[in-house]
C-alpha cells in the first residue's frame, strides 16, 4: 500500500505541475507571469506607484500566509427586521479566533452582488487557496487585511449567492438596512474592538458609499474602488443614452450567478467552478465554539448545508430576481419609476443620500480609486468631493486604468497597453492604517496631498490638493469646417451629417471592456463615417485634465438626435488619431435646470454628480425637462464629456470626431424597421457659434 501510496503521490505532483503557477498567482497576483499578457505586454510600465523608489515607500506586508493561520467561518446571519437570513464568510487571524474575546480587533465588511466566494471543482480547489474557498476579485485584498491583524466579514446581498431573500433591485433600500444589521452584528462579536471600515470594488463599491450614508458610529473608514455615485449618468444612461449591451449582457451574468449556473456564464467557468460557498445556520456551525466537533456532526452539518442552500435556490427560481436590462431599457428619465416597485434610478444611487454622507464622513474619511479608462471615473471624483468638504482627510486616486484597475491604458504614441504595477492594496493599506488601526500617518496632508491623478501622454503622477486642479481654465476652440480655431468667424456655416446607425468606434472600446476586463483596451481609427474637425498644430505642449465641453447648434431632420463626441491627439509621427476621451448626448435632455424651487436634498443629488468643475452643463435628466421632439430651428446643446489626464504634444494636433450613433454598445433613439434616415445639420460660426472648451492646467 505504501507504494501504490508514493506512485499516487508522484502521479498527483506531476499532474498538479502546470498548475503551480496559478497556485503562486493567487498568492502573488501578477498577471505579467501569464504568456497571453506576456506576448502583449509592455516592458516600459510607467504607472508605479508615486512613492515607489522615494524616502517614504509604502508599509511592508507579507504576500503570504501560512497554513492555518486564518479561520474561516461560514454562516447565515438573520436580519433583524423580518428574519432573513445573509450568508456571510467571517476570516479572523488565528490567534484572534482562538483568544476567545481576549484579543479584540478592527473589521474590514464588504458586502457583494457576486458572490463572497466561490468553490472550486476537484482537483482545483486542492491546487489554488489550499482548498479553501476563493473569492477571484478580492482574495489578495481580503489576504492583506489578514495579515495586517484585521477580522474581514464579506456577505452575499440579499437575494444573492447563498443568502436567503430577493434581490427587489441593484442597490435597493432595503438591502441598505441589511447593511446596519450586519454592522450592528459585527460590533457585538467577541473579535470585533467596534470600529469597522468599508470596502468595495464597482457593485460593491456603491454599496459601500450607500452604507456609509447610515451614519453607522462604528464606521470609521471608507474604500471605493471604481465606484457608483450617480447610476443614471455612469452605468445606465451615459448622457441620457440607455447603455443596451451593457445591461443585457450584466443581467444575463447575473442571471446565472443566481441560479448557482457559472457553466452558463462560460465553459471555462463551469469547468472550474462547482458553485457558491455553502452557509451554516448560526446555531448549527461551529462559529463560536473552542471545541472541535466529530466527524459525524461535521458530515451533518455538511447535509445540513447542502439543504439549506437547495431551499433557497428554488425558492429563487420560483421568484426571480430583478431583471436590470428588462426594466432599465424600458425607463428614459433618472425619475421614472421602475416596472418592479415604486422606485426611481435615482433612489438607488448613492448620490441621493448625499447630505447623510458628508455627515458620516465628519469621521470616516473616503479613499476614492478610479481609471481615466472608466466610466466611473466622474463619479469616483464625485463621491470624493461630497466628502472632501467636510473631511480633509478623505482621497482621491485616478490612474491609466480600465475597470477593476488591471490594466494600465497606454494609448499615446501608438504603445500597447499593459499590465498595471500600481500597488493598488498597499495605497489601500496605508489608508487603514492611518483611519483603521488609528496608527499615526507617516505623512501630513502637506507633504501628501489628497489628490493624485496619472497623467496620460507624459506618463506621471501629478497631485493636487483639491478637484479640480489650481491652474484649471477653459480653452475655447471654435468649430469651423474641418477645423478647430482659437477664433469665432462672422459668417455663418451650415454642416449637413448623414448619420449612420451602424456607425461603432473600432476596438475594444471602454465601454467594451467592463465586460471583457482581459482584453487590453484599443481604439482604432475614427474612420470616414465621422465628422472630424482639427486643430492647428501646437505651438507648445497641452494638458487637459478635467471634463470637456461640447457647445453645438444643431438641427435634425427627425427632430431626435443623439451625439458621440471623441476628443482626439492627432500625431504627425504616426500619422493617426490617438483616443483621448469621449462623451454622449441625447439631445431630448438638452435643457438646463437650475431645480428653482427645489428641496436641497434634490439640488445637490442632482447637480453633485456633475463633477465639481466650473461650467459643466446642470443637466436633470428628469421627465419634467424631457423634450420628446426637438424645434424644426436651430438648438443649442451642451454636454460634458468624461474626464480625463492627457498632455498634448507640441506640433501634435487637437482633433474631434462627432458621430450619431454607436450601434455596439448604445441603444437607439428610434428603432423601427426599416431604419429611418436621419440628417443632422450643424451650424458653426456667425450668431451660432459651437466650440469645444478644454479644461487645461498650465503649470506655475
Amino acid at each position: 500500500s505504501s507504494v501504490r501510496g508514493c506512485r499516487a503521490a508522484n502521479r498527483f505532483a506531476v499532474i498538479s505541475r502546470p498548475f503551480e503557477r496559478v497556485s503562486h498567482l493567487m498568492e502573488k497576483p501578477d498577471l505579467r507571469n501569464i504568456p497571453y499578457f506576456q506576448k502583449n505586454a509592455n516592458v516600459d510600465v510607467t504607472d508605479a506607484h508615486w512613492r515607489q523608489g522615494t524616502a517614504i515607500p509604502l508599509p511592508e506586508r507579507k504576500r503570504r500566509l501560512g497554513r492555518g493561520q486564518v479561520i474561516r467561518y461560514s454562516v447565515l446571519v438573520p436580519m433583524k427586521n423580518d428574519g432573513v437570513s445573509l450568508a456571510a464568510d467571517i476570516l479572523l487571524p488565528r490567534s484572534v479566533a482562538e483568544s476567545q474575546g481576549q484579543i479584540r480587533v478592527p473589521t474590514v465588511f464588504h458586502q457583494t452582488r457576486y458572490t463572497r466566494s466561490l468553490r472550486l471543482r476537484k482537483p482545483w480547489r486542492y491546487l489554488v487557496m489550499g482548498g479553501e474557498p476563493i473569492d477571484v476579485v478580492n482574495s489578495p485584498a481580503k489576504r492583506a487585511f489578514l495579515v495586517a491583524g484585521y477580522a474581514v466579514v464579506s456577505v452575499d446581498v440579499r437575494g444573492t449567492g447563498a443568502s436567503e431573500g430577493i434581490w427587489e433591485a441593484s442597490w435597493s433600500d432595503q438591502e441598505r438596512k441589511d447593511s446596519g444589521h450586519m454592522l450592528d452584528w459585527i460590533v457585538q462579536q467577541h473579535w470585533s474592538n467596534g470600529s469597522v471600515a468599508l470596502y468595495g470594488i464597482s457593485y460593491d463599491a456603491a454599496a459601500a458609499l450607500r452604507t456609509l450614508s447610515l451614519c453607522h458610529p462604528a464606521v470609521v473608514a471608507c474604500v471605493a474602488l471604481f465606484p457608483f455615485w450617480d447610476v443614471y449618468r455612469t452605468i445606465s444612461f451615459p448622457g441620457g443614452v440607455p447603455l443596451r449591451r451593457f445591461l443585457t449582457v450584466w443581467s444575463q451574468f447575473n442571471d446565472c450567478m443566481d441560479r448557482n449556473d457559472f457553466g452558463g456564464i462560460s465553459r471555462m467557468a463551469g469547468a472550474f467552478v462547482r458553485g457558491v460557498t455553502r452557509a451554516d445556520r448560526l446555531e448549527q456551525s461551529t462559529y463560536g465554539q473552542s471545541a472541535v466537533a466529530d466527524g459525524n456532526a461535521h458530515r451533518l452539518r455538511r447535509k445540513l448545508r447542502i439543504n439549506s442552500l437547495k431551499e433557497i435556490l428554488k425558492v429563487r427560481g420560483e421568484n426571480p430576481n430583478y431583471n436590470a436590462a428588462k426594466d432599465l431599457l424600458g425607463l428614459g428619465c433618472c425619475d421614472d419609476l421602475s416596472s418592479y416597485g415604486p422606485s426611481t434610478i435615482l433612489d438607488v444611487s448613492a448620490c441621493k443620500h448625499v447630505k447623510d454622507f458628508q455627515k458620516a464622513s465628519l469621521h470616516a474619511p473616503l479613499l476614492s480609486v478610479s481609471g481615466w479608462l472608466d466610466t466611473t471615473a466622474a463619479d469616483a471624483i464625485s463621491s470624493f468631493a461630497a466628502s472632501e468638504k467636510v473631511n480633509p482627510y478623505s482621497k482621491l486616486v485616478i490612474g491609466p486604468w480600465n475597470h477593476g484597475g488591471l490594466q494600465q491604458v497606454r494609448l499615446a504614441k501608438g504603445e500597447k497597453s499593459t499590465i498595471t504595477a500600481f500597488d493598488l492594496i498597499g495605497e489601500i493599506m496605508d489608508f487603514l492604517e492611518t483611519h483603521l488601526a488609528r496608527r499615526q500617518p507617516r505623512l501630513t496632508l502637506d507633504e501628501e496631498p489628497a489628490v493624485h491623478y496619472y497623467c496620460m501622454g507624459s506618463g506621471e503622477w501629478k497631485a493636487s490638493c483639491s478637484w479640480p486642479p489650481i491652474g484649471q481654465s477653459g480653452l475655447r476652440l471654435y468649430l469651423a469646417p474641418g477645423l478647430l480655431q482659437r477664433t469665432t468667424t462672422q459668417q455663418e456655416n451650415e454642416v449637413h451629417y448623414e448619420v449612420d446607425f451602424q456607425l461603432s468606434p473600432k476596438g475594444n472600446t471602454r465601454w467594451n471592456a467592463m465586460l471583457n476586463y482581459l482584453a487590453f483596451v484599443r481604439y482604432d481609427d475614427f474612420g470616414p463615417g465621422y465628422l472630424h474637425f482639427v486643430s492647428e498644430p501646437l505651438d507648445g505642449d497641452l494638458e487637459v485634465t478635467g471634463s470637456p465641453i461640447l457647445e453645438i447648434t444643431l438641427r435634425s431632420s427627425d427632430q431626435k438626435a443623439d451625439i458621440f463626441a471623441y476628443l482626439l491627439d492627432l500625431d504627425p509621427a504616426i500619422e493617426r488619431s490617438l483616443y483621448v476621451t469621449e462623451g454622449c448626448f441625447r439631445c431630448a435632455h438638452y435643457r438646463e435646470s437650475d431645480l428653482v424651487g427645489e428641496s436641497d436634498d434634490a439640488r445637490l443629488s442632482s447637480l453633485l454628480p456633475q463633477c465639481p468643475e466650473a461650467g459643466i452643463p446642470p443637466h436633470s435628466f428628469r421627465r419634467k425637462d424631457f423634450v420628446e421632439h426637438l424645434a424644426n430651428e436651430p438648438t443649442m446643446v451642451r454636454f460634458d464629456l468624461a474626464p480625463t489626464s492627457y498632455k498634448f504634444r507640441k506640433g501634435n494636433r487637437v482633433a474631434l470626431a462627432i458621430g450619431g450613433a454607436d450601434h455596439s454598445e448604445f441603444s437607439l433613439e428610434t428603432s423601427p424597421e426599416p431604419m429611418p434616415r436621419r440628417t443632422l445639420t450643424f451650424f458653426l460660426g456667425g450668431c451660432h457659434p459651437s466650440c469645444l472648451v478644454l479644461p487645461v492646467v498650465r503649470q506655475a
